[in-house]
């Protein structure tokens, strides 16, 4: 990028302030805007049906011109910002100096509809592990409930853990109840450690909801009276798995039946 006389420099600039707003759940929703940090994860919305409202490139952290070409391809007219007004909006210790502030996307029940392979996250709060199984969701090619409407899949966490894979995996938030009822039949299996069934003995190469919950609260009532408890075996002394993990082994597990069958 040349230099560009109209770069902003000041972290007290109206539009850092308001990209930097976005930190805050409140101004998400306030403006149906989410930030997107990360190289990685701007390349990924750039690549997919998402609005981007603005794109912040800092050339002082790193080479953005990839980024700016993908922008270009796009419409998309980055932003010249210097190193202490990106600091003001980013929330990383190690900048790349890529960001971008984008659409919300849609989190309707009818996105996963025609999913044969979906994971209901049943009240994961933590962002780190919400954002670990959309990635998990993405490489196994399954789809996602976010069962909990309290839970913001926009927080940056959330975006980073993830590496963008918010963009590219069919995702929807809603009530258990709700849930439950748009989920089309499939095999219902909720995976809770009180379970005697180990997870591998499971038929999941037909269409399959998997159901993990919060590591110290379990899985929610609904989705116990719904579905078949399956566990993942310990031998250690922990009594449970990282959320995600357990999510992860199951999913996998889905999908090695699915390519060897």
């Amino acid at each position: 990028m040349g230099t560009d006389p109209t770069s902003i420099t000041s972290p007290s600039n109206p539009t850092i302030k308001a990209a930097a707003a976005l930190h805050r759940r409140r101004a998400r929703t306030r403006t149906g805007t989410f930030l997107v940090e990360g190289r990685r994860e701007v390349l990924r919305a750039l690549a997919a049906p998402v609005e981007v409202r603005s794109l912040f490139l800092a050339p002082a952290f790193g080479p953005v011109d990839d980024v700016a070409e993908a922008a270009e391809a796009r419409g998309v007219v980055p932003l010249r910002v210097g190193e202490r007004a990106f600091r003001k909006l980013s929330v990383r210790q190690r900048p790349d100096g890529v960001a971008a502030v984008v659409e919300r996307v849609p989190l309707d029940l009818d996105r996963i509809a025609a999913s044969d392979l979906v994971l209901v996250a049943d009240g994961i709060e933590k962002p780190g592990n919400l954002g670990a199984m959309l990635r998990t969701a993405d490489a196994v090619g399954a789809a996602v409930v976010v069962a909990d409407p309290v839970v913001d899949v926009f927080n940056p966490n959330v975006v980073r853990a993830s590496q963008g894979a918010l963009f590219t995996v069919p995702l929807a938030v809603a009530e258990a109840t709700d849930a439950l009822a748009a989920l089309p039949p499939r095999r219902l299996l909720v995976a809770r450690p009180d379970a005697t069934t180990p997870y591998w003995t499971e038929d999941l190469r037909g269409p399959t909801a998997v159901v993990v919950g919060r590591e110290d609260r379990g899985v929610s009532e609904p989705w116990l009276r719904a579905g078949a408890g399956i566990v993942v075996p310990m031998r250690g002394v922990v009594d449970s798995l990282n959320a995600s993990v357990a999510a992860a082994v199951v999913l996998y597990e889905a999908l090695r039946q699915r390519l060897t069958a």
